[in-house]
């Protein structure tokens, strides 16, 4: 009977200690799963940062030069397009 019960006791030890794993192991999942996002979004941030410079850059350019960027763009499809 006391050996039954040691047994018992050993088994219910080793349960809680797969649970306390399993337990141990989502918490870790999630804290990476989150530092992943994180990471996702300050990149985004960033590349949503770069991009509204790029924007406020070509908005300061004199409108001369966009003209004549233009111009260059048209001329150059016109001498790639095939008669």
């Amino acid at each position: 009977m006391e050996q039954e019960r040691e047994r018992r006791k050993q088994h219910m030890m080793l349960v809680r200690a797969l649970e306390a794993r399993k337990k141990a192991e989502e918490k870790e999942r999630l804290k990476q799963e989150k530092k992943a996002e994180k990471k996702m979004t300050r990149e985004r941030k960033m590349e949503q940062k770069r991009f509204e410079l790029q924007m406020a850059k070509e908005l300061k350019k004199p409108v001369e030069d966009l003209q004549l960027r233009d111009l260059k763009v048209k001329k150059l499809n016109e001498a790639l397009v095939p008669l």
